[in-house]
């Protein structure tokens, strides 16, 4: 969720809750994957949370018909606190009370924030299931509609004990909502919006894990090149729509970038908690700090061009697997700049009565600024000029010389990288009908799955067409030398599977030929000429011109 960089205490409680009391979540700080709001000796129900489908059994136990007001406390009024007695008047149908839960009457926390009760009731619809993710202006629930059966996500937002609730992001939602029906924003969508207990509740559909969290789950050594070219065009998408609406996302960052499903194959930009339209801007400053642009730090006017540098600075930590600026305040992070930029260029930045009293006061005793000491292309390490071009112009001091969403749509990296690759053709110079046999290695199988590794009867199927290689090898006196993920490639395993090992030299040192009995010599190292890969199920045949294998990983 966004919020402003200072961090946020954990609420403490506002008074000592028995031994019996009811299991809330506050000053937690979730799991990856969503915290449980019951203790261990307390277990949640056996639901299928992870995913949007349930059991067929537990649809079975749900409610299929809402139930009046006088039915609900007829049948369930020994489960309701007196206050719910009262407050459940105010609806119309009854879907779900949360009967089993351990309810209290003390609903927020001394900050404002919601206390959460594990199988307990949101608007007597939907039923609370996990923490997924807590921010300073609220939290985000896993919960079951048990209207619709679905699974969605609900952003309760905090009570600010005003008048009047802030309906600025669900405006937003509302706007994108209906670009959507045009055309794809790549948002998070907004399902519904209602108040409860005088919180703003935002239900959306049930996404997958943020980019921040999968960058650490493989180490945040970066994403495929392909796939961050994937996510780019999607995050444009998004942009293109907001530049147009005149939408400020205002915290454009891997945490509010999450995948749609397990297979991560495409992304969606989601909290709007900080966004506001150009002409109704409520903060001097907001966002994280390590995606800024320059202007926020130095308290001057923005607008939409703030986002165009955080999707630069998400382009290079996709790329990278860091943060390419990592400043720990505003003077550090103007250094951290500058180091990679140079000075700025506009007079009208240096002018700026923030800039100068940093610059005149504070500069010279806590910063050594060499510019430019730390250049684009040694942090990127990356050979492909059109990406560096594209990185370098989101990321400008000058707001007015940034890039823009359409600009960047018609950049020669989004552009090429968007092309369809020419298909091969036979001798009739017709598109060939079969493209022929993958050539990539397992190592670029694993940069395409995230380094997520392999099924175990893939690796079990693999392990037996090496060892095929390795008999033939053993037998011949053969020393490989160089034997690693990029020596294998689809193709290969598959040849090693159907046609006898090719006794050939190889570049010097790298396959050594120990002694050589038997010239010409060769084996069957396939057993039969039609298999089915046990790992994906598909079927692989022998042509004319080897092997082939639909890749289905």
């Amino acid at each position: 969720m966004s919020g402003l960089r200072k961090t946020r205490d954990p609420p403490k409680p506002d008074q000592v809750l028995p031994a019996n009391a009811p299991v809330v979540a506050q000053g937690i700080e979730p799991q990856q994957s969503g915290r449980l709001l019951n203790l261990p000796s307390e277990p949640l129900h056996k639901l299928s949370l992870c995913t949007s489908q349930m059991s067929q059994e537990r649809k079975m136990h749900m409610q299929r018909n809402p139930l009046s007001v006088n039915e609900a406390i007829g049948k369930y009024g020994r489960c309701l606190t007196e206050f719910e007695k009262t407050e459940i008047l105010g609806y119309v149908v009854i879907w779900f009370v949360g009967p089993e839960a351990m309810k209290t009457q003390n609903y927020d926390g001394p900050n404002g924030y919601y206390r959460m009760v594990a199988h307990d009731h949101i608007a007597y619809r939907y039923e609370v299931l996990q923490v997924i993710g807590e921010g300073a202006f609220g939290q985000v629930l896993r919960c079951l509609d048990h209207k619709t059966t679905e699974i969605v996500a609900i952003k309760i937002l905090r009570n600010m004990r005003t008048d009047q609730i802030d309906m600025t992001e669900v405006k937003i939602l509302e706007a994108l909502r209906k670009k959507e029906k045009d055309t794809s924003t790549s948002t998070v969508q907004m399902k519904d919006h209602f108040i409860f207990r005088q919180h703003l509740c935002i239900t959306f559909e049930i996404m997958g894990s943020n980019l921040d969290n999968i960058l650490n789950q493989q180490l945040r050594r970066g994403f495929p090149k392909k796939l961050i070219h994937h996510y780019a065009r999607s995050m444009l998408k998004c942009l293109l729509v907001l530049h147009d609406e005149k939408i400020i996302h205002a915290d454009l960052k891997p945490e509010n970038i999450l995948a749609i499903d397990k297979e991560h194959s495409d992304i969606k930009v989601a909290d709007f908690g900080l966004s506001c339209f150009e002409d109704e801007q409520v903060y001097s400053y907001m966002g994280t700090l390590c995606y800024s642009a320059p202007e926020l730090l130095i308290r001057h006017s923005y607008g939409t061009a703030i986002d165009m540098w955080s999707f630069g600075c998400v382009l290079a930590e996709l790329h990278t697997g860091r943060s390419i600026f990592t400043g720990i305040d505003d003077l550090d992070q103007l250094s951290c700049i500058m180091e990679v930029l140079g000075m700025p260029p506009n007079d009208d930045v240096k002018k700026s009565e923030f800039w100068t009293a940093f610059f005149a006061h504070e500069w010279k005793l806590k910063t050594v600024v060499k510019p430019i000491s730390r250049p684009l292309a040694s942090i990127l390490g990356n050979s492909d000029k059109d990406f560096l071009d594209f990185v370098r112009r989101c990321l400008t001091w000058d707001p007015k010389m940034r890039m823009t969403p359409q600009e960047a749509m018609q950049h020669k990296w989004i552009m090429e990288g968007h092309k369809t690759p020419e298909q091969p053709k036979d001798r009739t110079g017709q598109p060939s009908q079969d493209p022929g046999p993958s050539k990539s290695n397992l190592e670029d199988i694993l940069n395409q799955q995230l380094r997520r590794g392999f099924p175990k009867k893939l690796i079990h199927h693999y392990a037996r067409s090496m060892l095929k290689c390795l008999l033939v090898l053993h037998d011949e006196k053969i020393i490989h030398a160089d034997l690693k993920p990029g020596s294998y490639t689809k193709e290969a395993m598959e040849q090693i599977r159907q046609i006898p090992v090719e006794m050939q030299a190889s570049e010097p040192g790298r396959k050594v030929q120990a002694e050589q009995s038997q010239t010409g010599r060769s084996r069957d190292a396939a057993g039969s000429t039609a298999q089915r890969n046990p790992g994906t199920g598909t079927e692989i045949t022998q042509g004319k011109t080897g092997t082939h294998a639909d890749d289905t990983h």
